[in-house]
């Protein structure tokens, strides 16, 4: 099948923001996570800028032009690796909430990770059959990731690793709830979805793959491999949208059974010699 220009564009600025991203830890981020001083690092941070700058103006225009509305089954129903991605993505929740516990993190942030862990795998086993209230589940994981990470960074906000992270955690909140609207059968934009797609495709590899780079944890490493799933389920995305027919709108036809029923009951009229 042809590859799409949207991933093909998205797969592109995300790989060279992620690239750059890990040139910054190896030349110009310290072990404290800010910058060095020097051309180089005020050259490479531009760079990334504007790289992720065009990857979301990208990712805007790829969806402007899609129109009409989708769904899970017409992107999904021929394609087993979407239910291997979304298992994969409910195992490594349930591993980063059962690790939170253990480490003593936030219980409710915790409880809410391992509760999104159950909606990707019931989305994984049962795709759109799904119950639909299961079907928040993996969003209120993303968010309680949003808040956990923000709460833990938000004093050192200008430190660019951290920023990065949080708008990579936004949009794959914003794509998983646009996958789990179109599995219950919700009203889901096409233009939305790739837009959303692509921006986990731009984000990801700056975002998830490259931090481990400035230093191992168990932490990054849950988060990288959740990173690479989510950007391998947004390629399948702009992969099968091509495939996707929108669903023609049927015109108001007006009810004529009634009329007909009225003309047949109209008497002839007999004809005088």
């Amino acid at each position: 099948m042809k590859i799409k220009q949207e991933l093909t564009g998205a797969f592109a600025i995300g790989l060279a923001a992620g690239v750059l991203r890990v040139a910054q830890y190896i030349w110009t981020i310290g072990p404290d996570g800010y910058y060095t001083g020097g051309l180089l690092s005020t050259l490479l941070n531009i760079l990334l800028i504007l790289l992720l700058g065009a990857g979301v103006l990208w990712s805007l225009l790829c969806g402007f032009y899609k129109k009409g509305q989708t769904s899970f089954d017409g992107m999904f129903a021929r394609q087993p690796a979407v239910k291997l991605l979304t298992g994969l993505l409910g195992i490594l929740a349930a591993a980063d909430g059962t690790y939170r516990l253990a480490t003593g993190d936030n219980t409710v942030i915790s409880l809410l990770i391992l509760a999104g862990a159950i909606g990707w795998l019931l989305l994984a086993l049962m795709g759109s059959k799904m119950p639909g209230p299961a079907a928040i589940l993996p969003v209120l994981q993303l968010g309680a990731m949003i808040i956990s990470y923000f709460w833990s960074t938000y004093k050192f906000i200008q430190v660019s690793e951290y920023t990065v992270v949080v708008l990579g955690l936004c949009a794959l909140c914003f794509f998983t709830l646009l996958v789990l609207k179109a599995a219950i059968g919700a009203d889901c934009s096409r233009g939305r979805l790739t837009a959303a797609a692509c921006l986990v495709t731009v984000f990801g590899f700056a975002a998830f793959l490259a931090p481990p780079v400035g230093g191992l944890s168990i932490a990054k490493l849950i988060l990288s491999a959740e990173g690479i799933a989510a950007i391998l389920l947004a390629a399948l995305v702009l992969r099968q949208m091509p495939e996707v027919k929108p669903e023609p709108e049927t015109p108001d036809i007006p009810d004529l059974s009634a009329l007909n029923e009225y003309i047949s009951n109209i008497p002839e009229v007999e004809e005088e010699d």
